[in-house]
């Protein structure tokens, strides 16, 4: 993904549907890396419409923020 979508990505609203492509961008790892956390229930809640696989902005927040990590030192 280009870096100017990216970009684009950042002010998407809440409720806005992002595929697997667009939500590893927003996440900033593989679109790979977040197939695999779904197949193994570790990843960001998502939802089906029909047969894509969309995730919620918003669901990709809390997960984020429910996961991150301080770095001290």
């Amino acid at each position: 993904m280009k870096q100017e979508e990216t970009h684009a990505l950042v002010g998407a609203p809440h409720d806005a549907l992002l595929s697997g492509h667009e939500a590893a961008a927003w996440l900033g790892m593989s679109e790979y890396t977040l197939r695999r956390w779904r197949c193994q229930g570790r990843g960001p809640a998502c939802v089906r419409v029909g047969r894509l696989v969309r995730y919620r902005v918003s669901d990709l927040a809390a997960w984020a923020e429910a996961h991150a990590q301080t770095i001290e030192g």
